[in-house]
């Protein structure tokens, strides 16, 4: 028996396809025939706060995320965002609950939709040539993973500035992953355990200590979750930094992705942090908004530096630029960082003579090697100690990027052999740095330089990807033996 219920849905549902068939024409993926998407009952924009929510691994599918038939998440609106930050919330988690990574990119924030549909469309590729995911994988039914929230609370806390932090204060969390039916890619199905079983977890979150929670932002009278000051919050709540005041800025904008580029690295290797930030795009604002609870202390610390000695610049960059039209990465294949330290940095050669004024150092990086010069640059990095490095005419080289690999960013604090990649965007007419694209194209470009095989799983991808860890087996096959751990996803 068909009610009038029955055929008002029916009549909705015939219209939301196509309505999403139509978006075809404007959207940068593509969109299924209309008898071809699916339409799925979302939550109704009820008073209570309490709802059952479920979501996928987002972290795994984010990355495992390839080629795409989009399903356009109904509950977005016309207009994009929601009405509230309970709703914005709802809407992402939704997303994530019918295995829809495109569906939760669509409910960030507008600057960051590109940013994470790249990450996703980059990583995937080469997931896909190492065979670590299986060229079937759909992210429209990820299997093998499944994360869900019972009964889950919500609370919202409204900040200045058109900010609001949604939490989910008591709910069950549901966690399982199931290592045979995940599309592993045949290197990593080849290893693990034969009849490995799947693993389920579930946490009480009001006594977890920490509940779950994302930061949702507002534009324009609509609300949006951000990937950016959602991590911008957890590193606040664990570092115990105040809450930062609204944020007004300014960006910085440059005239080619080169010069954003250099623009960036100048004002890094200068510590003009400020200026750093200034280089990051519009509505990337979470850094900034951050950094005004530490950038004080750190600018003291920067000056106390420099008074003792300490001075450094950089100079010949060049890169090997990926991408096209308004996104680009800009991978750094040649620098120059040169500048001084304090006197009394490390240790004199007797271990007794004092040191005479600061101490020079240079750092060159050509053709895939790091050549080491000065007394500042042994001192700091301790390079006499290290087999890594070879003495060449006037000091050390390393032909490896083993030192710091995706930690160069953090200059002059480590052996800095390599500089990550930098993601630029243009807007207005003016390049800027992404951070969010920065952070998301270091990750790429490990993955994109790493070579196939079994070794791959040895480094740091497995546990970032998978969430499993290999162990060497004492069985006599001697193979590498992959095991399972729950992977805890907090968003």
């Amino acid at each position: 028996m068909t009610t009038s219920s029955d055929q008002e849905f029916a009549a909705t549902e015939a219209l939301l396809r196509q309505r999403l068939a139509q978006l075809a024409d404007h959207a940068p993926t593509s969109v299924r025939l209309p008898d071809e998407v699916p339409v799925v009952a979302l939550p109704g924009h009820r008073r209570s706060r309490r709802r059952r929510m479920g979501v996928v691994a987002a972290v795994t599918a984010l990355v495992g995320a390839g080629s795409f038939t989009t399903y356009s998440f109904l509950a977005a609106g016309r207009d994009g965002g929601a009405a509230t930050p309970e709703e914005a919330v709802t809407n992402f988690v939704s997303a994530a609950e019918h295995e829809d990574v495109l569906g939760m990119i669509d409910v960030t924030l507008p600057e960051e939709v590109g940013v994470l549909r790249d990450a996703v469309t980059s990583v995937t590729s080469d997931a896909t040539r190492l065979q670590l995911l299986s060229d079937s994988f759909d992210p429209g039914a990820v299997t093998g993973i499944d994360i869900s929230v019972d009964d889950v609370t919500l609370d919202t806390n409204f900040l200045e500035g058109g900010l609001a932090v949604v939490t989910a204060k008591t709910g069950t969390l549901n966690v399982s992953f199931d290592p045979q039916a995940f599309p592993f890619g045949s290197t990593v199905r080849e290893l693990l355990v034969a009849g490995a079983q799947a693993h389920r977890t579930s946490t009480d979150l009001a006594a977890a200590g920490t509940q779950p929670s994302l930061m949702t932002v507002q534009r324009d009278g609509r609300w949006y979750v951000s990937v950016e000051y959602t991590l911008a919050e957890y590193i606040r709540q664990a570092t115990g930094l105040e809450m930062p005041a609204p944020l007004d800025r300014s960006p910085v904008g440059f005239d080619s992705p080169e010069a954003a580029a250099n623009g960036f690295y100048d004002r890094l290797a200068a510590l003009d942090l400020q200026g750093v930030l200034d280089t990051f795009a519009p509505g990337e604002d979470a850094p900034a908004w951050l950094a005004q609870s530490w950038l004080p202390a750190a600018n003291a610390a920067i000056e106390r530096g420099r008074a003792a000695g300490w001075t450094v610049g950089i100079s010949g960059l060049t890169y090997d630029t990926t991408g096209d039209g308004s996104r680009r990465t800009l991978n750094p294949v040649t620098f120059n960082v040169a500048g001084t330290l304090p006197a009394g940095v490390g240790q004199s050669d007797s271990g007794t003579t004092a040191d005479v004024g600061p101490l020079p150092f240079s750092i060159d990086h050509v053709d895939g090697c790091t050549t080491y010069r000065g007394e500042g640059a042994t001192r700091l990095f301790g390079l006499e100690a290290s087999p890594q490095v070879k003495q060449v005419d006037g000091g050390y080289q390393l032909c490896a990027p083993a030192l710091s690999g995706a930690w160069g960013l953090v200059l002059l604090t480590g052996g800095l052999s390599d500089l990550p990649a930098v993601s630029v965007v243009e807007s207005g007419g003016k390049w800027y740095v992404s951070p969010l694209g920065t952070v998301l194209a270091t990750v790429s470009a490990d993955l994109h330089q790493a070579g196939s095989g079994s070794g791959l799983l040895e480094g740091v991808l497995a546990p970032l990807l998978f969430g499993v860890a290999t162990s060497s087996s004492s069985s006599g096959s001697g193979t590498a033996v992959v095991t399972s751990t729950p992977v805890s996803v907090t968003p």
